[in-house]
């Protein structure tokens, strides 16, 4: 499947989580969220940072001695986004390889639905909603926080 018929098809399917005019998450949410599903699916170990640019990737490559991460994108980023590149952090774990396809889909979906279960689709920029509840920043580090 090329890759643009797979974002339009996830696009189409996962609209609720993919609104890039009212889901547009902050920078603190972003992070976050992202060390949650990270933390569930025991994948601490990867290196989350924001770009300036418009994409979000996940990064591996053995060659140019990069490691593993997750960029996103500060100003473009949903909750889709978010699983999106985590899905592919978990297919490269299990199975050393991560591309658009089947495979990545099904694991996608599945990331989405734990996030939706957890409420982290509640958490948007939109003036009806607030992040009040998620916990702050610094409460990442700490060991006794509720992540």
């Amino acid at each position: 499947m090329g890759y643009l018929k797979y974002y339009e098809k996830e696009n189409e399917i996962f609209s609720d989580v993919n609104d890039y005019v009212n889901g547009l998450l902050d920078i603190n949410t972003i992070l976050i969220i992202a060390k949650k599903l990270l933390k569930h699916y025991k994948l601490q170990f990867l290196h989350v940072e924001l770009s300036k640019g418009e994409c979000s990737s996940f990064v591996f490559s053995k060659t140019w001695n990069v490691g593993l991460k997750l960029k996103f994108s500060k100003s473009r980023t949903t909750l889709g986004v978010i699983c999106h590149e985590v899905a592919h952090a978990i297919e490269y774990e299990k199975y050393q390889i991560s591309k658009h396809g089947k495979r990545h889909f099904r694991i996608m979906k599945g990331v989405i639905n734990y996030s939706k279960r957890r409420g982290y689709n509640k958490y948007t920029n939109s003036k009806e909603q607030s992040i009040q509840s998620l916990p702050k920043p610094f409460e990442l580090n700490n060991p006794k926080s509720n992540l």
